[in-house]
C-alpha cells in the first residue's frame, strides 16, 4: 500500500511538471551557455544535507544536483524555485516547468534542477518526509543564499 501511495505521488509530481512545461514553452529554456553555469552538488543523507548552505548569484544560470545517498526517500523543498522557469530531471525523466516547490528523490537516485535566480534573498530548504521519523525535526534543513552580482 505504501508503495502504491509513493507511485501515485510520483505520478502527480510528474503530471505537475509536465503541465508547467506548456507554460514555459513560450518563455524559452532557463539554461544558458554550458560554461557559465553555477553548479552545486547536494548530498542527502539520513537527516542532513551536505552542504547545508548554498550560495548562488542573481542572473547566473544555476544547477543543483541533488543526490539521495540515504536509504529512505528524501525531499528537497524550497520556496526559492516556486516562481521561476525550471528544468528538472529525476530518474531520467526531464521536464521544463514554471515553478517547483518540492522534489521527492528515491534512495540512491538524483535530481538535477536548472534555473536562473531572479531575486536576491535568503531561502530555506528542507526535507519534509515523515518516515521513518520527521526528517525536518531531525535537522534536515539548510539555507540558500542568493546574492546580487
Amino acid at each position: 500500500m505504501r508503495h502504491d501511495r509513493r507511485a501515485r505521488r510520483a505520478v502527480w509530481i510528474a503530471v505537475g511538471v509536465a503541465a508547467g512545461a506548456a507554460l514555459l514553452a513560450a518563455a524559452g529554456s532557463p539554461a544558458g551557455a554550458e560554461d557559465e553555469v553555477d553548479s552545486v552538488t547536494i548530498h542527502l543523507r539520513e537527516y542532513r544535507f551536505d552542504p547545508s548552505e548554498i550560495r548562488l548569484t542573481v542572473g547566473r544560470d544555476s544547477e543543483l544536483i541533488v543526490i539521495n545517498n540515504g536509504t529512505v526517500p528524501h525531499e528537497f523543498v524550497t520556496e526559492a524555485l516556486q516562481d521561476l522557469a525550471v528544468d528538472v530531471e529525476i530518474a531520467g525523466v526531464r521536464a521544463e516547468t514554471l515553478g517547483v516547490a518540492e522534489l521527492e528523490i528515491p534512495p540512491k537516485a538524483r535530481a538535477v534542477v536548472r534555473f536562473t535566480p531572479e531575486r536576491a534573498g535568503e531561502f530555506s530548504f528542507a526535507c519534509r518526509a515523515l518516515r521513518p521519523t520527521d526528517h525536518h525535526r531531525q535537522g534536515m534543513r539548510g539555507r540558500l543564499l542568493i546574492r546580487e552580482p
